[in-house]
């Protein structure tokens, strides 16, 4: 698992060669997500996000075919604990499957946040010309899902 505490300011991603190339597609894809979000953010607050302010779960993921429900429910549930605990008023993060976007909005209260022209925040695969392949069984979207921490209303 990997979860990183927002920190707002200019940083390059990485970027991946030989075999981890294909890598990059996928970080400029949430990147862009993630920048949207951000950009949201500074328009309802009125001010730019504060460092330690939101938890980004950033690649969250188990690979395990046992207590794989289980196992992600209590990851989410850990680092949402954790951010509730430091006194931060908001997680979020970015879903790529059905999968993912159902467990989070069902048993986490995690929504999709829309942005200053109203709509959500996510990219369609099919309008990509590298994530169109992914197939339809496992998902249409990679989608921002955000869930308030500590009484914080919704943005």
């Amino acid at each position: 698992m990997l979860a990183k505490f927002l920190i707002l300011q200019e940083t390059e991603a990485p970027v991946f060669e030989g075999s981890f190339e294909p890598f990059n597609r996928i970080i400029e894809l949430l990147g862009d997500l993630d920048s949207r979000f951000i950009e949201t953010l500074v328009q309802r607050l009125g001010r730019m996000p504060k460092k330690d302010e939101y938890l980004h779960a950033f690649m969250l993921g188990v690979r395990t075919e046992d207590n794989r429900k289980q196992i992600a429910n209590q990851l989410i549930q850990m680092s949402l604990d954790k951010a509730e605990m430091n006194g931060f008023k908001g997680c979020f993060l970015e879903a790529t499957s059905f999968k993912s976007q159902v467990l989070l909005t069902k048993y986490f209260d995690f929504y999709v946040p829309v942005d200053t022209v109203n709509m959500p925040i996510q990219t369609i695969y099919a309008e990509t010309s590298v994530f169109k392949t992914i197939p339809a069984e496992i998902g249409n979207s990679c989608q921002i899902l955000y869930k308030p921490l500590n009484g914080t209303d919704k943005i």
